[in-house]
């Protein structure tokens, strides 16, 4: 019980560091790193219906998810996760947690996809879209699914947020363990884009004055 009490403490220490770097990593380059800030400037579409806090907010999900996957892959995932979520900075963690942000990620008991959708969801009304035996590597399906899945619970758990996290991996043991990891890096993504957000008002606000 002990050594698994150091070693969430020791995850969630990796955590704060980690996040901390792409918050140095975004003040430093004055914004999005290089891959990041070049797929943003080809989504031209999506850019012209965001605001400015917005853009900071995709530029800083797409730079902390740019660490498993590629500059084009990150960006098109924080976007959808911007543009069809009420959190992207929950839907990012997860994807972390849940895959490190591996399309072909197929779990020991059969979850696949980058959010990790059991198999048995295919077969299920109203899932008929993601009824095709590739579907989970689809990325947009397998949010798609997992997406519908979440607000089913969150409905059943009375808006609970954290329950439902919790049940989306299950019950017990590992159910809990698997919520505190998605709500320790969601609180430091949290904060990392809140920060950023206020650093580049804070940015503009003096390039103003000057």
């Amino acid at each position: 019980m002990q050594s698994s009490k150091i070693a969430v403490i020791a995850a969630t220490l990796l955590l704060a560091v980690f996040v901390g770097s792409q918050l140095q990593l975004f003040h430093l380059k004055g914004g999005a790193s290089s891959g990041a800030q070049g797929e943003l400037s080809n989504q031209n579409a999506g850019v012209s219906t965001c605001t400015a806090d917005d853009q900071v907010k995709i530029t800083v999900l797409a730079n902390i998810l740019q660490n498993y996957t590629n500059a084009h892959d990150a960006m098109k995932t924080a976007f959808r996760y911007h543009n069809e979520t009420s959190d992207p900075e929950l839907w990012t963690a997860m994807t972390i947690v849940e895959s490190k942000g591996r399309s072909k990620a197929v779990s020991e008991r059969g979850a696949q996809g980058k959010l990790q959708v059991m198999p048995f969801w295919k077969k299920q009304p109203g899932f008929e879209f993601y009824s095709r035996k590739y579907s989970h590597l689809n990325d947009s399906l397998n949010f798609r699914a997992a997406h519908k899945i979440f607000r089913r619970l969150l409905a059943q758990q009375k808006g609970d947020k954290w329950l439902a996290v919790e049940r989306y991996c299950g019950v017990g043991p590992a159910a809990r363990e698997y919520v505190a990891k998605v709500r320790n890096l969601y609180e430091r993504i949290k904060w990392a884009t809140d920060q950023a957000v206020l650093s580049q008002r804070q940015r503009t606000e003096d390039s103003a004055g000057a």
